[in-house]
């Protein structure tokens, strides 16, 4: 029974395990904050200010499932007026094509660099907002 225990632990470590799925996070803006952006969207990069969101993606290899999660509380404090994009909706209006910053594509191992403009569903969970981009 050892022997095939320790057989099972090898072969456990002899295979490469992939995540559940991965992670990466930039700052960021909702909205029509820099003459930019012209429509409600999402703003990455060099518009660096204290109003800024951290907007964490999640990719889902397997399911190729591409999500952004937004903190309640921090939109809130930051960018209340935002909230009336999220709060008691089950979709998010993009009405903007939106580049993904250079890091979050590497870090992701993305293929494609855009969020092409449409209606894409939300879901709350745990104090957070999930806008689900991609299945």
């Amino acid at each position: 029974m050892k022997n095939l225990m320790a057989s099972f632990a090898l072969m456990l470590l002899a295979f490469k395990v992939s995540p559940v799925f991965l992670e990466s996070t930039t700052k960021g803006c909702i909205g029509k904050k820099s003459a930019a952006c012209k429509g409600i969207g999402f703003c990455f990069g060099s518009n660096a200010n204290e109003g800024e969101l951290t907007f964490t993606f999640r990719f889902e290899p397997v399911s190729s499932t591409l999500s952004i999660l937004l903190d309640e509380n921090e939109i809130r404090q930051k960018q209340s007026g935002s909230l009336q994009y999220f709060k008691d909706k089950n979709r998010f209006q993009l009405e903007e094509d939106v580049k993904l910053p250079e890091p979050v594509v590497t870090d992701l191992k993305l293929h494609d660099d855009v969020i092409s403009k449409g209606m894409y569903t939300l879901q709350y969970q745990n104090g957070k907002y999930i806008l689900i981009i991609r299945k």
